[in-house]
């Protein structure tokens, strides 16, 4: 939480409310740029390299990497993370709010309806609809664009940090799309998911991941040491600075040692 003091200069200095900075204080922790230590409230990794490489979110790569940390885990952006992960392609209002109520009962009426209204303005009023075009949305409707054209800088990023989550070293394909997987909301295909693989692996010189095919096995294998904020932050140099990836990467890692 930020202290009382910061919240009072961001009121003063933003001309918001409390209640509208105790807003922002909670989306950039559920979007990963902030976490608490200490009591104290601090730039994650993920949120210092976008401070570094975009700190006005004009890149889509950020907004791709913040639709992965928001969808990433049930009890951070629930709703987030309900509607890619568990809904159909296609949803209502109406089946977000019973999907909630399905799956976290007990709330109030207002606490459902106000999920689903706060959701449909992500999708309607920022970057992730018209920049990085994941969804397509009409008053009452929305619907998660397949197989949208990714960077394969952060289809590593979203698969390295899974790694970091979970401590799978080896996955098979199925389990990358499936409702828990790295890509699920993404919207990839199990056709797409081999072609960002198979360039993945020619990209970075089998540093970041190796796949095979070999007798049906469908299976990628990942690296053990490499940190997926590096990963991103390669991808910033290599769009940003027009550096070649595998320099990039290096360049990022030189840092971690």
């Amino acid at each position: 939480m930020f202290e009382r003091s910061v919240r009072e200069e961001a009121q003063r200095k933003l001309g918001l409310g409390s209640r509208q900075v105790l807003a922002i204080e909670y989306w950039l922790r559920v979007s990963g740029i902030t976490e608490s230590v200490g009591g104290e409230t601090r730039l994650t990794a993920f949120g210092k390299a976008i401070s570094d490489f975009d700190p006005r979110l004009e890149e889509r790569e950020t907004w791709y990497a913040l639709h992965h940390y928001l969808a990433s885990a049930r009890n951070n952006a629930s709703t987030y993370w309900l509607a890619f992960r568990r809904l159909p392609d296609t949803f209502s209002r109406q089946d977000l709010d019973y999907g909630l109520r399905m799956e976290f009962p007990g709330l109030s009426d207002r606490t459902y309806s106000d999920a689903a209204t706060v959701f449909f303005s992500i999708c309607t009023k920022t970057e992730i609809s018209t920049l990085c075009r994941l969804v397509r949305v009409d008053q009452h409707n929305i619907e998660k664009v397949q197989d949208p054209p990714l960077p394969l800088g952060l289809v590593a990023f979203a698969l390295t940090h899974w790694v970091e989550r979970t401590d799978v070293l080896t996955a098979h394909f199925s389990d990358l799309l499936g409702p828990d997987g790295p890509l699920r909301p993404f919207g990839v295909s199990p056709e797409a998911l081999v072609n960002y693989l198979e360039n993945i692996q020619e990209r970075y010189d089998r540093r970041v991941t190796t796949h095979s095919q070999t007798a049906g096995l469908n299976s990628v294998a990942f690296a053990r040491t490499l940190p997926s904020v590096s990963i991103l932050r390669a991808a910033y140099r290599e769009k940003l600075h027009r550096m070649d990836p595998l320099t990039a990467l290096e360049r990022e890692l030189e840092g971690t040692r």
